[in-house]
């Protein structure tokens, strides 16, 4: 990395530290009850449906995401991950697809 690029980068962390962010109060809206949830691990807020979040299960999980409402916490849709093997999985995240999610389905 070159030194300009490096003491760019330096300044905008303190500049941003500095700024004294402030986040909203944090409050509970529902709690997951589903019993297949066991240990919920990762959590990603769908571009496509609204008040629809993903997550999964971490170790010993079987290879599937969880829609699951932001409002009630109940689970929407199980969707299987085929060819996959849920290894330890530790997060999820979402990112551009080929046609930006368009056609309402989920992109790998």
């Amino acid at each position: 990395m070159s030194f300009n690029r490096s003491l760019f980068l330096t300044a905008l962390a303190f500049f941003v530290s500095s700024q004294g962010v402030q986040f909203g109060q944090r409050g509970k809206k529902c709690q997951i009850s589903d019993a297949a949830i066991f240990e919920a691990s990762g959590l990603a807020t769908s571009k496509t449906f609204a008040n629809v979040a993903y997550t999964l299960n971490d170790r010993a999980g079987k290879n599937e995401i969880f829609a699951v409402d932001v409002n009630t916490c109940q689970t929407l849709a199980v969707y299987t991950v085929n060819s996959a093997t849920n290894w330890d999985w530790e997060d999820l995240a979402y990112g551009p697809c080929l046609d930006d999610c368009q056609n309402g389905t989920v992109c790998r």
